[in-house]
């Protein structure tokens, strides 16, 4: 941002008032709103939208993420910032934020608004499960949920998802009723199958598709399964595949080879695709037919619109799964715990439940045509 187009004059005039009108304000927050000046001045203009998360503000105004979080919140409460709905302040998700003009800071009534990135589908869950607590680990817990513009969902506040299944599982099942026991939903590489259905149906799928392409990737690379799962991931969303795979050693004649030029092939097509346009910035549209569009200020690659399109399809199956076990909790007595990326936790009083939540998995993921696998496990 051009320094000489940023309105000085305003920002003075705005600060001042705010030091006046609120005299107990937290050292923090008064940092934090020198901090959002100077980024308006480099970035975007004067009160003009932010988008950054919590650990990049941190690093912008020198501060921890704990001492950020809790200073935006301040602000937030006393509406002297606005951020985006549907997000939560104290998050590591991506978030924007906005500082309020002096008018709207005196009226109440903002000018205008944020652009809501958030799914529909993802806004309504986290209405749901608002002031829902989870026993678990023996102690009742209130989750901060979060959606990123994906439409995925996470837990803030919480180390759920830190923590390895096994030990998930253990601690979820300490806060079951007796009469109840878990079940684990769980789409089987699911991100390699929205990939693998968005090749197809742009007719660019590599002939001979594994059954496991990360036990492929992993036997090709010497390494396990668990790193060939995150250099898979690496090879499908960086900018430029084959480069990619050369600085793996991959060479010519291989599967993964093939299926590298197809998805350097297809990121360049869903590129030209979700250009920005007067109505639009950079975008995709998800097999579900769901938007997800760039946040003003992201800088974006190729390989960040195939992320959106497999991370966003997956969401899509996901959030319709959820919101029909929520549905369907007083008819079939099952309570719904938490979902963590691709699996969802649901807690279950009779066996044939699991037959039942397979089939309101599969059903949500044939609705956007595409064959899913899911493994279904019952643990006490």
């Amino acid at each position: 941002m051009n320094q000489r187009r940023y309105d000085h004059h305003a920002a003075d005039k705005l600060e001042d008032a705010v030091l006046k009108r609120y005299p107990s304000l937290s050292h923090s927050a008064r940092h934090v709103i020198l901090g959002l000046r100077r980024m308006e001045r480099k970035h975007s203009g004067f009160c003009k939208p932010l988008a950054r998360n919590v650990s990049q503000f941190g690093r912008e105004f020198g501060l921890s993420e704990n001492t950020v979080s809790k200073a935006l919140n301040e602000l937030g409460e006393l509406k002297l910032i606005e951020h985006e709905p549907g997000q939560a302040v104290l998050n590591g998700a991506a978030t924007q934020i906005r500082r309020c003009t002096l008018k709207e800071i005196e009226t109440g009534v903002p000018e205008k608004h944020l652009r809501n990135h958030t799914p529909v589908t993802a806004t309504e869950i986290i209405q749901r499960l608002k002031g829902r607590s989870i026993n678990y680990d023996g102690k009742d817990i209130l989750p901060t949920y979060n959606p990123a513009k994906t439409g995925r969902i996470y837990m803030a506040q919480c180390r759920i998802q830190q923590e390895s299944s096994e030990e998930r599982t253990r601690k979820a099942t300490m806060g079951l009723a007796k009469n109840e026991h878990l079940v684990e939903l769980d789409i089987k590489q699911a991100e390699p199958t929205v990939i693998r259905e968005v090749l197809r149906r742009e007719k660019l799928e590599p002939k001979n598709w594994p059954d496991d392409v990360y036990q492929l990737l992993a036997s090709l690379r010497g390494v396990t399964r668990q790193d060939a799962k995150t250099d898979f991931l690496r090879l499908c969303y960086c900018p430029n595949t084959l480069a990619t795979l050369h600085a793996m050693h991959l060479t010519p004649g291989t599967f993964i080879y093939e299926l590298g030029q197809n998805l350097d092939k297809l990121k360049s097509r869903l590129w030209v695709r979700g250009k920005p346009s007067m109505k639009k910035r950079r975008h995709v549209y998800t097999l579900g037919r769901t938007l997800v569009e760039a946040l003003k200020g992201d800088r974006t690659h190729k390989g960040d619109i195939l992320s959106w399109l497999a991370q966003g399809t997956v969401a899509d199956i996901i959030n319709a799964t959820i919101l029909k076990i929520l549905d369907d909790e007083s008819t079939h007595g099952w309570r719904f715990l938490f979902q963590i990326y691709d699996s969802v936790y649901v807690a279950c009083t009779e066996q044939g439940q699991s037959h039942i939540l397979q089939d309101i998995l599969e059903q949500a993921a044939d609705k956007i045509g595409i064959k899913i696998r899911i493994e279904c496990a019952n643990k006490r």
